[in-house]
């Protein structure tokens, strides 16, 4: 202690430092600080556990959004408890506005919200899934789209729950939803391809049995890239049977194997497409969660791919069934076709309803590729014919083959093939138009090949006019007429051209193997002087005339009567000439007698030979030619008989003619060729 006694202690070197003793008001100051501080610690921890209280599920709550295995009877309590666990969660988000920030920002309340925003995608995660299963399972339980529609409804909750949570799981469980409807599409779909297959099949078995052994019946159900050979016999059953309206009736209907595939074709289309634009609308309506009923639509996607899924299933086996009209049934394309042009001009002209702007690109897109097919199968099929027709006559074009193939050579294979080929794509589309249809019974209203002698054609759709039918129907069958018509043209051309090619090889048969040719396709053609094929036929019946004319010629020199129809014609122009003075005779009397006594000798014998020729020509393929044509001759050789003697008596008063006209008549009368019906 320093002296003295009094005053602060000295702190001693190297000592501690002494603390300075605090002024009694400091200390009452800071007391009551802390006194505060305490009181607002506890009223913010009241706060906190008040809002971690609020935070808190239900005792079950968490229990059942938790649970692993949902199911339906459970869906309730789960949209319950998820409702409840959105509320916790949402009242923690910096939106609401339900806390402060510096309540936000505390540790324990961060802490909660990541515990209930992990058990939210958890609960949500399960949703998700259950809707998937449930939804994948639906088509595999034997039910049909209405059961599939009241089950997705029931998950309507679960769905309006992913809405509010996730859009993007909401168009995962659409996707979902639409490829469950286009699995059940994709099954009947096959079903139906499946019973036009079986169909075909047993129609071939049938067809196989009942028709007669022709190369024409034969290639209606023959296997793909098989040809046929085209028998004499064989041949002249066939072009009789053409001729013959009883054996033409008698004969079964080919054309019903190429339906069964156009039927089936036809109700793919006239089912699935408006299907799949119902479809979408049901998806639509389903699927809309919002308060409004609004469609919140897909989150990254365009909608036009919920459309390319709905028309996947079915339309795989449309095209599938598409694929198979190739080859012998390439041509029953033609009628499909009318059914795709329809469907493409009524969805092009739809209303903008809802939904079917969504599913109606997808459908378009996939009439394209259906038409791409059945038109490349028809492109190839006509290509295939003109390439056969080339073959024939490059095989005939050989000098081993010349001589002898030319005289025997009747009908050309091909001929009949192509005209079947008409009557089958005919009789396919007046059985089964585009569109609705009430058609009657089946081969009710068919065109067929029957000839002259067959009495009036029935009608054939190539007749009508388009606009016999309304809208998208006409359209569509309007599309494939035409399609037909340059298809046939370009056939017929090359026909023509290589009957022509044929025939000029050998001038003796010539002209009756043009005829002959010419007068099938007139035959099937007599029908369809109107309307589309108009021209065809028009250029048919002028090949016809021309033939006809060259045959008749032909055979007026085979018994002999050329040198009287040319000095006919001749004396035809002095005649007709009208010169100032009278021209010199144009044969001398002696000439003149000894042209006709050559002419008229042995006439009945010569007359006889044609008519057995005639009947040999034509007896069997056109047996309606040879009265035609014996008549033609006989009155071509009676007018110009008649005719000579008054020509001939302005040089020579006193002739005559070895035979009277009706001497002549009665030679052609006696020799007339007789036909019978041949044995089968």
């Amino acid at each position: 202690m320093p002296a003295g006694g009094g005053g602060a202690p000295v702190p001693r070197p190297g000592g501690p430092a002494t603390r300075p003793t605090p002024a009694p008001a400091a200390i009452e100051v800071r007391n009551n600080q802390l006194e505060t501080q305490s009181r607002n610690d506890g009223a913010l921890l009241d706060t906190l556990d008040s809002l971690l209280s609020q935070l808190a599920l239900g005792p079950d709550t968490e229990k059942i959004l938790m649970h692993r295995q949902l199911s339906m009877s459970g869906v309730g309590a789960f949209v319950a408890a998820f409702d409840e666990l959105s509320r916790r969660v949402v009242s923690l988000s910096s939106t609401s506005g339900a806390l402060p920030g510096h309540l936000r920002a505390m540790t324990a309340i961060q802490r909660r919200g990541v515990e209930l925003a992990a058990l939210q995608r958890g609960a949500l995660a399960r949703a998700v899934a259950f809707v998937e299963s449930e939804l994948a399972a639906g088509h595999h339980k034997g039910v049909d789209l209405a059961g599939l529609h009241a089950h997705a409804r029931q998950l309507r909750p679960l769905l309006a729950l992913a809405a509010r949570v996730s859009p993007a799981d909401l168009d995962r469980l659409r996707r979902g939803y639409c490829a469950a409807i286009t699995a059940l599409l994709a099954r009947s779909a096959r079903e139906i391809a499946e019973a036009a297959r079986s169909a075909a099949a047993q129609l071939t078995k049938t067809l196989s049995a009942a028709l007669p052994a022709t190369p024409v019946s034969q290639a209606s159900v023959a296997p793909r890239g098989q040809s046929f050979a085209m028998p004499r016999r064989q041949e002249n059953a066939l072009l009789a049977s053409q001729a013959d309206p009883e054996a033409r009736a008698a004969e079964p209907d080919a054309p019903v194997l190429e339906t069964a595939f156009v039927t089936g074709l036809q109700k793919l289309l006239d089912t699935f497409i408006p299907l799949a634009q119902r479809e979408l609308d049901v998806a639509s309506e389903i699927f809309s969660c919002s308060e409004d009923g609004s469609d919140p639509g897909p989150a990254d996607q365009g909608p036009r791919d919920l459309g390319e899924v709905l028309v996947s299933g079915p339309g795989q086996h449309i095209l599938n069934l598409a694929s198979e009209m190739q080859g012998p049934h390439a041509l029953v394309g033609i009628p499909a076709l009318a059914a795709v042009f329809a469907w493409q001009r009524r969805l092009t002209r739809s209303g903008q309803g809802k939904g079917e702007d969504e599913v109606a690109s997808a459908l378009l897109g996939l009439l394209e590729r259906v038409e791409a097919q059945l038109t490349g199968a028809v492109d190839a099929a006509n290509e295939s014919s003109l390439a056969g027709m080339r073959r024939y006559v490059a095989q005939r074009s050989t000098s081993a083959l010349s001589a002898s193939a030319v005289k025997s050579t009747h009908v050309l294979p091909f001929l009949p093939r192509f005209l079947e080929s008409v009557r089958r794509v005919e009789a396919a589309l007046s059985q089964g138009g585009p569109g609705p249809r009430n058609s009657p019974g089946r081969g009710a209203g068919l065109a067929t090949l029957s000839g002259v002698r067959g009495g009036p054609p029935r009608p054939s759709p190539f007749g009508a006019a388009p606009g016999a039918e309304p809208g998208a129907a006409a359209a569509g069958q309007a599309a494939a007429l035409a399609l037909a018509r340059r298809g046939w043209a370009t056939q017929l051309a090359g026909a023509l051209a290589a009957v022509g090619e044929v025939a000029a090889r050998d001038q003796k048969h010539g002209p009756r193997i043009c005829l002959e040719n010419y007068v099938l396709l007139q035959r099937t053609f007599q029908s369809r002087r109107e309307g589309p094929l108009a021209d065809v036929a028009q250029r048919v019946d002028t090949e016809c005339h021309a033939a006809e004319a060259a045959y008749i010629e032909q055979q007026v020199d085979y018994f002999g009567f050329t040198p009287v129809l040319a000095l006919s014609r001749k004396l035809d122009d002095l005649c007709n000439s009208q010169p100032s003075t009278r021209p010199p005779a144009p044969i001398s009397l002696s000439d003149a007698t000894s042209m006709f006594a050559t002419s008229t000798n042995g006439l009945a014998k010569k007359l006889g030979a044609l008519a057995q020729r005639l009947l040999k020509h034509f007896g069997s393929s056109s047996p309606e030619l040879v009265p035609r044509i014996w008549q033609r001759l006989e009155a071509i050789c009676l007018s110009r008989w008649e005719r000579i003697p008054k020509q001939l008596r302005t040089w020579y008063p006193t002739f005559d003619l070895p035979l009277t006209v009706p001497q002549l008549k009665a030679q052609f009368l006696s020799t007339k060729p007789m036909q019978t019906k041949a044995a089968p």
